[in-house]
């Protein structure tokens, strides 16, 4: 009669753990586009819109002015290009470097009201990319213009 070969606890969980798939995850930072797509408030996407290993700092107002509200803003925004393994179970490891891009963006928003059920809001920006898709060397200038008409039956 055969009998099987027993296992220590120890060696139990360590051929177990062996036996698991490791979960490897590669990220990179990112940034929504458009801007106006998903779930937003005042234009800005909600959560975390940069993704990992980003930073931004964005400084907005509100100035009244004769008939409405202006809105500028300025912001400046860095996307890492720096690739990371996640190792489940384990820690987040940086397994590449790269360039980072950068990004400043000035603009303004406006509120003017047009009618007693109609207002316009306008929207003015202006970007300049450096090291665009994490080139060295590369630089972009984007511009956006648009204008809503925005009806609100009283």
């Amino acid at each position: 009669m055969a009998t099987a070969a027993k296992k220590t606890p120890k060696k139990a969980a360590a051929s177990e753990a062996a036996a698991e798939p490791k979960l490897r995850i590669r990220v990179r930072a990112y940034e929504h586009t458009p801007r106006f797509t998903g779930l937003t408030s005042g234009g800005r996407i909600v959560g975390d819109p940069l993704g990992p290993d980003a930073h931004a700092v964005f400084v907005g107002g509100r100035i009244a002015i004769a008939r409405g509200v202006a809105m500028p803003w300025i912001e400046v925004a860095r996307f890492a290009s720096d690739t990371y393994e996640f190792l489940n179970p384990g820690p987040v490891v940086r397994t590449a470097r790269g360039p980072a891009e950068l990004r400043f963006r000035i603009g303004a928003r406006a509120r003017v009201p047009i009618g007693r059920d109609l207002e316009l809001a306008p929207e003015a920006a202006l970007e300049d990319v450096e090291r665009a898709s994490f080139v060295p060397g590369a630089r972009h200038i984007n511009a956006m213009l648009r204008a809503v008409l925005v009806w609100r039956p009283s």
